[in-house]
């Protein structure tokens, strides 16, 4: 599947549904608890890339991301459930041509919304519970 839509396409997708306006920091917190997963950076920017080349996504600055319209109509016509929803946007998506773009998030933004989301864990984990 690397030359269509994958996953983590379907992840980032999903997760701008949630929460309107959805911050860098959120957006690793949504994935996560959607997929239980942490994205590696480099794995986020080709997703963002696909969606926003694609006409699903758009990136303001901060960065944040937002449904375009037709990234609303594809997300309005998934199934219900927290994880069972990333599977049927991955299903959906096939149904949409995928124009790849070269997307980077800033420099060292995407590592902050990472340390930013596991700090907590970081935390109790020294505290060994």
């Amino acid at each position: 599947m690397a030359d269509g839509w994958t996953y983590d396409d379907a992840l980032v997708l999903s997760a701008a549904a949630m929460i309107p306006r959805l911050h860098l920091h959120e957006a690793v917190s949504v994935i996560d608890a959607m997929g239980h997963t942490v994205l590696g950076d480099d794995q986020f920017d080709a997703a963002v890339g696909r969606l926003v080349g694609s006409g699903l996504l758009v990136v303001d600055p901060g960065p944040v991301l937002g449904l375009t319209d037709e990234g609303r109509e594809i997300v309005g016509r998934r199934r219900p459930g927290l994880i069972d929803q990333v599977f049927s946007v991955q299903e959906l998506l096939g149904d949409v041509p995928l124009t790849p773009t070269r997307w980077t998030s800033p420099v060292g933004a995407y590592e902050r919304a990472v340390d930013r989301h596991l700090r907590p864990w970081r935390f109790w984990r020294r505290l060994g519970r």
